[in-house]
């Protein structure tokens, strides 16, 4: 059975699609064959959509899963290793922001330091070389403006990451309250 995991796990309209499908690809990677917490929550959402009470639809679920050798440990534990795949993400997300960060932000600063010492040893040389550190000085004056800008593209991303990364983990810890509450 082919499971969608955006429609599984409710990726809304105003998540930003990248990263939710780098997070859904992150759940997929630790999918199997076996029944495991995703064909669980197909089979809730399943029997949720044939208009049964969500705590009948976790019951018949799981008395279904449990003829297949599911036991609520193992239900659980499959959940975790999902949000353990989420988190995993998360972390590497975290790293490459701070790759990013710097690279785009404290690398033009260590180049704005440079080149006003450039500059600062052009002062003295003779006349041909103001045409030069006019161009530097250019480059400086932009510093900031190319940070700040790094520095919001940067954090908007991470701002749609989180949002993203916690619509799909509260989905989950919701789910597994579900399965504390009903099995």
């Amino acid at each position: 059975m082919q499971i969608d995991l955006s429609e599984l796990f409710g990726a809304s309209k105003d998540l930003d699609v990248d990263i939710i499908r780098t997070l859904l690809k992150a759940l997929k990677s630790e999918h199997s064959n076996e029944f495991d917490f995703i064909s669980f929550k197909q089979s809730v959402q399943n029997l949720k959509e044939m208009n049964m009470d969500e705590e009948t639809s976790f019951k018949s679920a799981y008395a279904t899963a449990s003829t297949m050798g599911m036991t609520k440990d193992k239900l659980l534990n499959s959940a975790r290793k999902y949000q353990n795949a989420l988190e995993s993400e998360r972390s590497s997300f975290a790293n490459a922001l701070k790759n990013q960060m710097e690279i785009k932000v404290n690398g033009k600063k260590e180049e704005a330091e440079q080149l006003k010492k450039r500059i600062e040893s052009y002062k003295q040389k003779i006349e041909d070389m103001k045409r030069e550190m006019a161009v530097y000085q250019e480059k400086i004056d932009t510093v900031d403006e190319t940070m700040a800008s790094a520095k919001q593209k940067i954090s908007e991303t991470k701002d749609r990451f989180e949002k993203a990364y916690s619509s799909i983990n509260n989905n989950i810890t919701a789910d597994l309250s579900l399965i504390e509450k009903y099995l």
